[in-house]
């Protein structure tokens, strides 16, 4: 029985942090690539910068996590005189509680992080879409028409 409430608890714990540490990395990739795209001539990140991004992410997923670690227990369908095999994991708090902390994690690890991603990609498309990129002198340019044929073939791939 101890065994099934530490067992259900770390499971929802992992999982929580594991889809936190995802969204906040798919985010902070996206931003990387916008500044190494649409700004590429401003200072590079030290790798002392990078690690305590990395940090803070796994910080904030272990952070979002502790209610699990708190609220899950093991709930029995049936009293365990009948049987002993029909469980399931829970949050043991109120409806009130259940809606704050749902509402908080989709706006917070899912609205926000997905409208971040949906306008870096949005500028660095625009960005790497201009008519005037560098390198390109002339529109009769060999590069010019090589680049032309290569953003035809990776829309139509695309779409």
């Amino acid at each position: 029985m101890i065994y099934n409430i530490y067992l259900s608890r770390f499971c929802f714990d992992f999982q929580t942090t594991s889809v936190t540490v995802s969204v906040l990395t798919l985010s902070a990739i996206s931003v990387e690539r916008y500044f190494a795209i649409c700004k590429p001539w401003t200072r590079r990140l030290s790798k002392r910068f990078i690690l305590r991004i990395i940090a803070c992410i796994w910080l904030i997923g272990f952070i979002v996590s502790v209610p699990d670690l708190i609220y899950y227990t093991v709930t029995n369908t049936f009293q365990e005189s009948i049987t002993f095999y029909l469980r399931y994991c829970s949050r043991k708090w109120s409806l009130r509680d259940n809606v704050i902390y749902n509402l908080v994690i989709l706006i917070v690890l899912y609205s926000i992080p997905i409208c971040l991603m949906a306008y870096t990609y949005a500028i660095i498309f625009k960005q790497l879409w201009r008519k005037d990129l560098p390198g390109i002198v002339e529109a009769g340019s060999m590069l010019f028409r090589y680049i032309s044929n290569w953003r035809k073939k990776s829309l139509s791939i695309s779409l």
